[in-house]
């Protein structure tokens, strides 16, 4: 199982699998938050818009 952590910073969010430290995916675009929910990654951007985006295909699954 994998297990992943998320920094935002300079308006992108980075994830990092936390076994090896690798990026696993970059998210840009004025991202403010962050958050991972399994193999996802939950961004808000600066306009309030939020993007559930899995994190091995960087498909955007939901935006609200």
């Amino acid at each position: 199982m994998s297990g992943y952590a998320v920094k935002v910073q300079g308006g992108s969010a980075k994830v990092v699998d936390i076994k090896t430290g690798g990026i696993k995916r970059t998210v840009s675009g004025g991202i403010l938050s962050a958050q991972v929910l399994g193999d996802m990654v939950q961004v808000t951007d600066k306009n309030g818009r939020v993007r559930v985006i899995e994190i091995k295909t960087g498909a955007v699954k939901r935006s609200l």
